[in-house]
């Protein structure tokens, strides 16, 4: 008998998993770091489940980036409003 494929939520799950021997060494501030990043991935696992690509990893990781880029987007517009308030 086949076994039966995991969903991208499954699959995201366990490649989590993987990681928690490396989460438990972290400094207390990083921890916080990557444990964000992983519920950035949870978050957009929609997204990650339609990129059709054959490794959970590659796909956790880009929606990791996607949400630091947008981060990154978003400081960046703030900064250039606080620069123009300013003169």
């Amino acid at each position: 008998m086949g076994r039966t494929v995991p969903s991208y939520r499954q699959a995201l799950e366990e490649e989590i998993a993987k990681w928690s021997k490396m989460l438990r060494v972290l400094r207390p501030e990083h921890r916080k770091a990557l444990e964000e990043l992983f519920n950035t991935a949870r978050n957009l696992a929609s997204a990650g489940s339609y990129a059709a690509r054959p490794s959970v990893y590659e796909s956790m990781v880009l929606t990791m980036l996607v949400k630091m880029q947008a981060e990154i987007d978003k400081l960046r517009r703030e900064l250039d409003e606080l620069r123009r308030r300013q003169g």
